[in-house]
């Protein structure tokens, strides 16, 4: 059983009306590349718990399963078979605050493909840790056109989405998410981004303000939006608080809408 946050991401949201619309046409193929952020070459201690298969938050339960549901909910189908490989390449990570070398006995690699009930082909490969390169690409194939999602960080929950795209013989260019699917355009000046060094993430991402994020509780409500860590992951790391992505207002928090 997975989450189905995602789905309320807007960039996701458009990439469904999108492929509803005839966008690509006949979807022939989707291909994804996913990083995990945590299970690579260090974690912190805080996440600690996601290196027992046991908890069922290993890199296949938590960013490879979301990001399998929020491509299958834009497309608007589902996998008739599927079949993958699991591999575990780093036999062990180092916990960063104490430098303490432990077992990595869940898979850091996964390459998984299915059949959509449409017939169209699915690939996907996740990779522990972050990469140099790729971090996010998903990409849709179609008979008409194809599109084209990228984020700087790996795992689809956290959004900061590129979407571009492109028909017949257009060069690919930015598709802009309709202010229907959420308020990008619609920021009030506290809400602007910032770049910081996070500790929880070891990446530069974009994240809210610890003053903003009051601001935000005024706006959201406290669980949504508040800073309520879970496990050592500051809650408002996945919605109001704008990390990688638009913030969400007072209705669309509680709704998922």
């Amino acid at each position: 059983m997975i989450g189905l946050q995602t789905r309320a991401n807007p960039t996701i949201g458009h990439m469904r009306k999108l492929v509803a619309d005839g966008f690509v046409g006949e979807v022939l193929s989707a291909s994804v590349i996913g990083s995990g952020i945590t299970w690579g070459e260090e974690l912190e201690d805080a996440f600690r718990y996601t290196l027992d298969p046991s908890n069922g938050a290993s890199m296949v339960h938590v960013p490879f399963a979301h990001t399998m549901d929020a491509l299958a909910f834009a497309l608007d189908d589902d996998f008739l078979s599927a079949s993958g490989t699991l591999v575990t390449r780093r036999a062990t990570t180092r916990i960063v605050e104490s430098r303490e070398v432990v077992p990595l006995a869940v898979a850091d690699q996964i390459a998984f493909t299915g059949r959509l009930g449409s017939g169209a082909l699915v690939t996907s490969h996740f990779r522990g840790g972050l990469s140099r390169a790729t971090n996010f690409h998903m990409e849709i194939n179609g008979s008409k056109g194809d599109l084209l999602l990228t984020s700087p960080v790996g795992y689809v929950g956290l959004g900061g989405f590129n979407l571009s795209g492109a028909q017949a013989g257009e060069n690919l260019h930015p598709i802009p998410v309709p202010g229907d699917f959420g308020p990008d355009d619609k920021c009030p000046d506290w809400q602007r981004q910032e770049t910081v060094r996070t500790p929880c993430l070891r990446h530069f991402v974009r994240y809210t303000p610890k003053a903003d994020v009051r601001k935000c509780r005024q706006t959201a409500s406290a669980d949504q939006c508040g800073r309520k860590e879970r496990r050592g992951f500051p809650r408002y790391l996945s919605r109001c608080a704008l990390v990688l992505s638009a913030p969400l207002e007072r209705k669309s928090c509680r709704s998922g809408k």
